[in-house]
């Protein structure tokens, strides 16, 4: 029997299934985090909607577009049971004092410690230089940030002088 689901609770099955789906914990840490019991799963999984948010979830996760994504999860997983390893490294009085510096590099890199924290697309200073060739020509364009300050000039039509048209080449 499928019942009607709220938006916490329909959004609550979808991480369940996710969760069960990618295989990165064993179910029954996914169904503890989640608040879960067994039974409760036993029973889901007997209802037509959860079954399709399984199969979502495993089409989803298992797609070609996805490989990327699921590599950097599983890589950001065993990294974060590693770092149990890098702490007890770091502070063992056996340890060398360069394995604990390179430990504590690592852990540091992995936390984003010690490196700037990037800029948001925009901040900072731009400049951006636009020469228009009018002709129907694109203008030029040299940029690098987002705010815009335009400076307008008419142009001004040029005509050829005919001051040197009567003088050979060499002479100029």
């Amino acid at each position: 029997m499928d019942l009607l689901l709220s938006q916490n609770e329909e959004q609550r099955l979808r991480e369940l299934a996710n969760g069960i789906i990618r295989g990165i914990q064993t179910p029954e840490e996914v169904l503890n985090i989640l608040g879960f019991t067994s039974q409760e799963y036993t029973d889901l999984t007997e209802t037509r909607s959860f079954r399709q948010m399984l199969r979502q979830a495993q089409d989803e996760w298992e797609g070609a577009s996805n490989t990327h994504k699921r590599i950097k999860l599983k890589a950001a997983v065993n990294i974060e049971q590693a770092l149990p390893h890098f702490y007890l490294a770091m502070t063992d009085a056996k340890e060398p004092l360069s394995s604990k510096v390179k430990a504590f590099e690592v852990v540091s890199r992995v936390a984003g410690l010690g490196n700037p924290e990037p800029q948001a697309p925009g901040a900072g200073q731009f400049f951006k230089l636009e020469i228009n060739l009018g002709g129907g020509i694109a203008p030029m364009v040299l940029a690098s940030g987002v705010d815009n300050m335009t400076i307008e000039h008419e142009a001004q039509a040029y005509t050829q002088s005919r001051l040197f048209d009567a003088m050979p080449l060499e002479d100029l």
